[in-house]
């Protein structure tokens, strides 16, 4: 196992490779047809480890699923109060048009 990955606590795995809040996290899975959360986790930790550009071992993998899933046990959430696809299509498209304006600026300077 890598030596950055191995004393990784859940919150700085979490703040290191998660942008979102729990509930958008866990929102966007469920719309995406998961329903178990170490299965979200194991999908996002393969993806974050997959980015690198280097091998990884599926104990890496499941290492970091494990940080992130009892993040969000600690963290809670409510399965009643998720994000809908509208709210999340919604949520992407301004960050969508925030990032067009950002690359306009860069363009024109």
């Amino acid at each position: 196992m890598r030596k950055w990955l191995r004393p990784l606590t859940p919150k700085r795995a979490w703040d290191q490779f998660v942008e979102d809040s729990v509930k958008k996290f866990v929102s966007e899975f469920y719309h995406e047809g998961y329903r178990d959360i170490l299965e979200m986790c194991r999908k996002y930790a393969y993806d974050v480890l997959a980015n690198l550009g280097k091998p990884y071992a599926q104990e890496e993998v499941e290492h970091l699923a494990n940080l992130l899933k009892q993040y969000i046990e600690e963290a809670g959430y409510d399965e009643n109060d998720l994000y809908t696809e509208e709210e999340l299509d919604a949520m992407w498209q301004k960050d969508a048009e925030e990032l067009l304006k950002l690359f306009s600026r860069f363009i024109e300077q």
